[in-house]
Formats: structure tokens, sequence, C-alpha cells
């Protein structure tokens, strides 16, 4: 996910071509390509709303959602 982000906002943010994005994240020009045909036909706009941090809070927080208090797991009672 961070691969894909990141040829994302190299190629929409930034501007640079898809030789470039692709030497600065690792992959080929054609996996850039790909990557941006699929992120276009997904109806994805840039920037994504929320940033990585927010959202794994929220993560975090739904996760420990409806959790009672007591002796961590795996402990002797």
């Amino acid at each position: 996910m961070r691969q894909v982000r990141e040829i994302v906002r190299l190629s929409l943010e930034a501007g640079l071509s898809t030789r470039v994005v692709g030497e600065r994240v690792g992959v080929g020009p054609t996996t850039v390509r790909d990557t941006l045909k699929q992120f276009a036909r997904a109806g994805l706009a840039w920037p994504v709303a929320g940033s990585d941090r927010r959202r794994r809070a929220a993560a975090t927080v739904a996760r420990g959602a409806g959790r009672e208090a007591g002796p961590p797991q795996g402990a002797r009672a």
C-alpha cells in the first residue's frame, strides 16, 4: 500500500515521469503506469482523504472498542 501511495504521490503531486518514479520507488515504469491506471479506474482522487497516522489511530481505537479491562491474554489467574 505504501508503494502505491508513493507512486501516486510522486506522479500526481510532484509531476515526475514514470521512469523517475519507478527508479525512486524501486519498480519498473510499466508497474508505475499500471498502478496509476488502477488508481484512476478505482475512482480515487489525490490526495486521499485523511493521513496514514489518523487512519491507524482510528483503526486502533476501533479494535480496542468493546474490550473489557482485565489481565493480559495468556496470564494465569
